[in-house]
């Protein structure tokens, strides 16, 4: 399936790894955001200590209850490639 540009809300949403940052006490974060395309809603915005898919997977059930079922939801491949820290 090929993403749509997502042009109504809740037509595609956009996740994204911010990267990884180290804290003051040397531990990493893993910041992972959550958006809707077209309408720029930021359903999601966690700082996570890992990028295991569990992690994540949480992160979207919350967005979920807030702002109901996606269509599609386009990736950050960062994410995927980080996925055993």
């Amino acid at each position: 399936m090929t993403l749509s540009t997502g042009l109504e809300p809740n037509d595609l949403w956009c996740a994204d790894d911010k990267g990884e940052f180290m804290l003051a006490d040397r531990r990493y974060c893993y910041p992972l955001t959550i958006s809707g395309h077209a309408s720029r809603y930021l359903f999601a915005c966690e700082a996570l200590h890992t990028t295991k898919e569990a992690y994540a997977f949480t992160v979207f059930e919350r967005s979920h209850d807030v702002g109901g079922r996606e269509r599609q939801c386009g990736q950050d491949a960062l994410w995927q490639a980080h996925e055993t820290n």
